[in-house]
């Protein structure tokens, strides 16, 4: 049976009962003088709709059963309560002739109506279609912002814009280098990024932006040491940390992705004694990580796409056989073997590329090292370059 749902007409009919007010019980009174303006509703719409209202209307339908009226007010100025009146009866969001001030403005009065899908939509919207009054108004946005428990996409972008900002002016004015970045320098022996890229990455492992400690260990690099699985793994295997970094063929698009376990996660005894029967298993092997994610940069737009893990439990696919896709995120989000590659999403929040399948022009797998495994690390450095000497005989 064919279900047909006719969600533009009940939109309409709930725009004129909002417009009309006919049987309304609920006045609000939104604002301040000057700028003040009474709204009529209807109680049964806003308790449905909105878990806000209705523990306030249902506490004065409480309080005062003698009075048909629900009498109610805030501080929320007219202009923005009527978008989100009509949101609410409507389920239509009109943000035509708002400004980015109103906008802001909206997402206070969203996360204090707990209306999450306003705060998600808006935030979107801010960012997709008013980026350059955001960038004119930084501080003042960062300052609003930053006291709304929910805006946290906002919040990424606007650090996300400063920090990098503040990161090219030290690199471009040395004189003030004392004040200039909070996060210094990221060294990374690149041929895919830039110096800017790597604080970017670091700021997401460290998961901070100021007195990043993060240093990036080359352990293997495609057009050096070959496009080989085999010799990749070989020479990563010992890796608890890794970065991996991708150069798409014919792309201005570079991906990569930060798994914290690594991927020999055998031997890092993440499975147990009873896994050690046999170096290539059959079954299905997966490894909780929590800060695990993949990611994209356009070279083109200087824009990225960051996607944390959404399913922790499978953040990281491990087969313990170099002869398959050993490098592989999420089953299927990121993996990559020689140079053939596929994105797709299964267990991270988005997708980072439109094409399914890519094709490597650059691989780089670096060690990711903190200071409080500098000391373990260096042995495994040690030990990699062993293995690339006996490689190149």
């Amino acid at each position: 049976m064919v279900v047909v749902y006719f969600f533009e007409d009940l939109s309409q009919d709930f725009t004129q009962l909002l417009n009309e007010s006919n049987d309304y019980n609920i006045i609000i009174q939104a604002g301040k003088e000057p700028d003040f303006k009474e709204f009529k509703a209807h109680s049964i719409i806003l308790c449905a709709r909105s878990s806000y209202f209705k523990n306030i209307i249902y506490n004065k339908l409480a309080t005062n059963k003698s009075d048909p009226i629900v009498h109610l007010k805030t501080d929320i100025s007219p202009n923005i309560f009527n978008v989100i009146l009509r949101y609410t009866y409507t389920g239509a969001l009109d943000l035509t002739n708002q400004t980015g001030c109103d906008l802001i403005a909206l997402l206070v009065a969203a996360e204090e109506l707990i209306i999450a899908q306003l705060i998600y939509y808006v935030q979107k919207y801010i960012i997709d279609n008013e980026s350059s009054w955001l960038l004119t108004n930084l501080v003042n946005v960062l300052h609003t912002v930053f006291k709304l428990q929910s805006c946290n996409i906002i919040q990424d972008f606007i650090m996300d814009i400063i920090y990098l900002v503040a990161y090219l002016m030290a690199n471009a004015k040395p004189q003030y280098s004392k004040l200039l970045p909070r996060h210094g320098n990221v060294y990374i022996d690149s041929d895919i990024i830039e110096s800017e890229h790597s604080v970017i990455i670091s700021s997401w492992i460290e998961k901070k932006f100021e007195k990043l400690s993060c240093k990036f260990i080359l352990a293997y690099r495609g057009t050096r040491d070959g496009f080989d699985s085999n010799i990749s793994y070989y020479m990563c295997e010992t890796i608890i940390a890794i970065l991996v970094l991708i150069k798409i063929k014919d792309s201005n698009k570079i991906i990569g992705g930060y798994n914290p376990l690594g991927w020999n996660l055998i031997s890092h005894g993440y499975y147990g004694s009873d896994c050690f029967e046999d170096a290539c298993f059959e079954e299905e092997h997966w490894a909780s990580a929590n800060d695990s994610f993949i990611f994209c940069f356009d070279e083109n737009s200087n824009t990225h796409t960051l996607s944390h893990v959404e399913n922790p439990e499978k953040a990281i696919y491990n087969n313990s056989c170099a002869d398959e896709s050993w490098l592989n995120f999420g089953g299927g989000d990121l993996v990559l073997k020689d140079q053939r590659g596929t994105c797709s999403k299964c267990n991270y929040e988005k997708t980072i590329l439109e094409d399914y399948i890519f094709i490597a022009e650059e691989v780089e797998i670096f060690q990711v090292q903190m200071p409080k495994v500098q000391k373990k690390s260096h042995n495994m450095e040690i030990e990699r370059k062993s293995k690339r000497a006996k490689l190149s005989r």
